[in-house]
């Protein structure tokens, strides 16, 4: 089993290289990474907080100014896990977290806004939930110097002043999309800012449990938007004039947390792997094998995404070069899948060999099937194991595909 998870971690890397997402940082098994936001191509911050941390300095924001070359590690000083970032400039941005236990529960004991006007060197408080209402706050969002909104597990607060004053929209919240700075969705709600308030224009048909679960509301229009839903069917759906369709459904021990369409055509999802899609979600290809949780694109070519504690960057869409699709063009190829009981594989278009050594895992990464093969297209009985999804390794080729049982 070991000597798979090696050659599966190499085979990864191997797709990484093709995929061209090259991993820029590393921060190590006890950095929680949360959020991502770059302000151009080689300003950027991650921010989360450090597992080892126990009452002091939770809370960590990393810089880079250079594309993610090199990073700085800032400890805001404050005893929270940063869920959040948001910067309006190179200078002026804002974080939100709540102190407690970890993942947050009811035991959170209070939730801070904090503020910098130094590019992220020094923080202070801007709004401690104890000063309008005692809950945790999830996500604030900046959308001008004076426009923002901070989502709570009780409703979302809005500001027209910069921060001055704030007030409360009850039963209001989910995630925040923004089609500009100045109209936007908030859970199943279409609004715009004015002078001095926010005005909830629409009610998109959504119930309740979905508006409130929805992560990474991405808005092509005021009536098109994507949106994934973690707790439920762990899918990506697409939303449009009324109509709410299934664009993506994770297969048993798969999910998906992120989504992110850079155009209405070009979009993202992460999760257990990542995918890419080139006709706003009809088709899509698993271009890494990343848990990718966040992303952020600068353009349709420079965009990063976010894992745990790990960063990952692509100056080509996610897209291979022209000599790696040559490459790619060598495939394992299956059929039927799904397979109700016996698999047959080619392997035809690989460097003809005398004997082919092959594993099939599941999910989770056992190995349920050894075998070998003297042809490169062959048959494998798969009466003897349980529905679900599976990977067929072939050690020697350094690939791998996967294919669902029935």
């Amino acid at each position: 089993m070991k000597k798979f998870v090696l050659c599966f971690a190499l085979f990864a890397m191997c797709l990484g290289v093709k995929a061209q997402w090259g991993n820029i940082r590393n921060a190590g098994s006890q950095i929680y990474y949360t959020d991502i936001q770059f302000c151009n191509i080689n300003t950027g911050y991650v921010v989360g907080y450090d597992g080892r941390e126990t009452w002091v300095n939770k809370g960590i924001v990393e810089k880079t100014i250079d594309g993610g070359n090199s990073w700085e590690r800032i400890y805001v000083g404050y005893d929270i896990a940063i869920q959040s970032v948001s910067f309006q400039s190179l200078d002026t941005g804002y974080v939100c977290g709540y102190h407690g236990k970890i993942p947050q529960t009811a035991d959170s004991t209070y939730s801070m806004v904090l503020k910098t006007v130094d590019g992220g060197t020094t923080w202070f408080p801007f709004l401690i939930s104890s000063q309008i209402n005692p809950n945790t706050f999830r996500q604030v969002l900046f959308f001008s110097e004076n426009n923002g909104v901070i989502i709570s597990n009780q409703g979302t607060y809005y500001t027209t002043d910069g921060g001055v004053s704030w007030d409360f929209l009850q039963g209001i919240w989910g995630s925040v999309g923004m089609l500009n700075e100045n109209v936007g969705m908030i859970g199943k709600y279409l609004f715009h800012f004015e002078e001095t308030e926010l005005i909830i224009d629409e009610e998109i048909a959504l119930d309740d449990n979905t508006a409130y679960g929805m992560c990474d509301i991405n808005m092509i229009d005021t009536h098109t938007f994507f949106y994934d839903f973690p707790e439920r069917s762990e899918s990506v759906y697409k939303y449009t004039n009324g109509y709410t369709e299934v664009l993506l459904t994770a297969q048993p021990m798969f999910y998906y947390t992120g989504v992110y369409f850079v155009n209405p055509n070009v979009g993202f999802v992460g999760g257990t792997g990542l995918y890419r899609t080139d006709d706003g979600g009809r088709t899509w290809g698993e271009y890494f094998p990343i848990d990718a949780i966040k992303f952020f694109f600068i353009d349709e070519n420079n965009g990063f995404a976010l894992t745990e504690g790990r960063l990952y960057k692509t100056t080509t869409g996610g897209l291979v070069g022209k000599n790696e699709v040559v490459a790619n063009k060598r495939e394992i190829e299956i059929f039927p899948n799904p397979i109700a009981n016996n698999m047959t594989v080619n392997l035809s278009t690989f460097e003809l060999r005398n004997n082919y050594h092959y594993e099939i895992v599941n999910a989770v990464g056992s190995v349920v099937i050894r075998g070998n093969s003297n042809s490169a297209v062959f048959d494998i009985d798969l009466q003897g194991i349980e529905t679900g999804m599976y990977f067929i390794y072939f050690e020697d080729l350094s690939t791998a595909t996967k294919f669902i049982k029935e």
